[in-house]
């Protein structure tokens, strides 16, 4: 095979891959009111694995692993298309942690701009995991406003001081 037609067999299986994913995050959101709070959780993992990646693509201060580098920056451009597809169904479960979700998945994309990595590292290895973190921390908005349905479901101080409780 030659290098076209691999990039376009390459390119085709991940249009796939995309399509598929897709279908299985809306089906999660159309059917289930806790999908919010699943998709912030996957979104964690993804942050994670991309911080690994990106550690994992730098030695002495240098990016020495060109794939790795790719693979973080795949990880965060396709997890924010995703997240940015599924606005509506996350402000619904909470606007504001959906935009520090946002502003965590930016601030690595930042560290992650062109194709190819430049010469030195925008953000050490140890400041990518940070913001994982903090994405973390952001994402568990969803697991305490997604357990129970809606932000805010029951009115006024909930039923029972379930309000409370959140």
């Amino acid at each position: 095979m030659n290098a076209k037609a691999d990039r376009e067999s390459i390119e085709a299986s991940v249009e796939e891959s995309v399509k598929s994913i897709d279908r299985v995050i809306a089906l999660a959101v159309g059917r289930d009111r806790q999908a919010g709070a699943r998709l912030a959780q996957a979104s964690v993992a993804v942050l994670k694995a991309a911080a690994s990646e990106y550690g994992a693509s730098i030695k002495g201060g240098k990016f020495t692993n060109v794939e790795e580098y790719q693979d973080a920056r795949g990880f965060v451009l396709e997890l924010r298309r995703t997240v940015t597809k599924y606005r509506d169904a996350l402000r619904k479960v909470d606007s504001r942690g959906y935009d520090s979700l946002l502003r965590d998945i930016d601030a690595m994309r930042a560290a992650l701009g062109p194709a190819r990595p430049p010469a030195q590292p925008v953000l050490a290895p140890g400041a990518m995991f940070g913001l994982s973190s903090r994405a973390e921390l952001d994402a568990s908005i969803f697991q305490r406003t997604g357990a129970g349905g809606e932000k805010g479901e029951g009115g006024e101080g909930g039923e029972g001081g379930e309000k409370a409780k959140h």
